[in-house]
């Protein structure tokens, strides 16, 4: 299915947050932050590796659904990025199945993965000559929508540059007044 400019645009937002969050997840347990608490340290472990799983599927192309969005769709010449950005190496691979494993659902796969030891600065430098080579393959017309983007783009909680967060709430505005809802009564 043919994709619009505009929808191209649209979704290079969503790219965009893929690689600031894992950039950022990557910041913070490397610095070992918020180790002391297991919930923090596990919810940026999850969020790593979910932010992993989707930015391997773009870069290559994860056999799947129709309305993916991918890095192919972007590049000038799909053929010539494809050759040129390489094949997954089997270190991503592995890390990506570990991932899937980890976050994707409830399986017996777990009991053979182990959650410690993630080496983010490794598949963060891995994933950086792909990123560089996207990059290059963008048209001009298209770089723009990539600020930031770059090898040493946003890195996150780390004290550096971090491009900013829109914060949703899907819950109430605030936590129900008893005194209120007392009166309502």
């Amino acid at each position: 299915m043919g994709r619009t400019e505009q929808d191209l645009k649209d979704a290079s937002e969503h790219v965009k947050y893929e690689i600031g969050m894992l950039r950022g997840t990557t910041s913070f347990l490397a610095r070992s932050a918020g180790a002391a608490d297991p919930v923090t340290w596990n919810a940026y472990v999850e969020s790593f590796a979910l932010h992993l799983r989707n930015l391997i599927d773009f870069f290559y192309k994860r056999q799947g659904r129709e309305d993916d969005i991918l890095a192919e769709h972007y590049v000038s010449d799909a053929a010539r990025w494809a050759n040129d950005r390489g094949q997954l190496t089997p270190f991503l691979r592995g890390e990506k199945d570990r991932a899937n494993k980890r976050v994707e659902h409830l399986s017996f796969g777990r009991l053979l993965t182990d959650d410690r030891g993630w080496r983010c600065a490794e598949i963060r430098a891995q994933l950086q000559p792909v990123m560089k080579c996207f990059l290059s393959h963008l048209p001009a017309e298209r770089k723009p929508w990539f600020p930031g983007v770059g090898p040493e783009g946003p890195s996150g909680p780390s004290g550096t540059s971090s491009p900013p967060v829109e914060r949703s709430w899907t819950g109430p505005p605030e936590p129900p007044d008893p005194e209120k809802a007392k009166t309502s009564e």
